[in-house]
């Protein structure tokens, strides 16, 4: 029996230690999980291509806004390309909703 007790801890002892964090199939070093994506990824299926980001280019727009001195309405208007058009379109905007007075004090 004593020689049963002893093998047992023999064998806890000798036995390799379990890992607790558990990657989802991804592979790990050194306990540390890494996503298939990662260049440093041995499932990595980049091939040396250099990922290329977008890179998008403002463009330049102006907006109005109006305002109908008799009853308080607002009109806004946005993304028009110049500064003429976009207090031309809101003076518009705002008579079309019934504004008699339209003024644009933001222009």
């Amino acid at each position: 029996m004593k020689r049963g007790w002893h093998l047992a801890v023999l064998w806890m002892l000798s036995s390799t230690p379990a890992n607790a964090q558990d990657c989802g199939g991804m592979p790990a070093v050194n306990g540390v999980c890494i996503p298939p994506d990662s260049p440093t990824s041995p499932l990595y299926q980049g091939y040396g291509r250099e990922v290329q980001q977008r890179q998008g280019r403002l463009k330049p727009t102006w907006g109005a806004i109006s305002v109908d001195a008799k009853t308080g309405d607002i009109s806004v208007i946005t993304e028009r390309l110049s500064e003429a058009e976009a207090i031309r379109h809101v003076l518009q905007s705002c008579e079309a909703n019934g504004g008699g007075a339209c003024r644009t004090p933001l222009a």
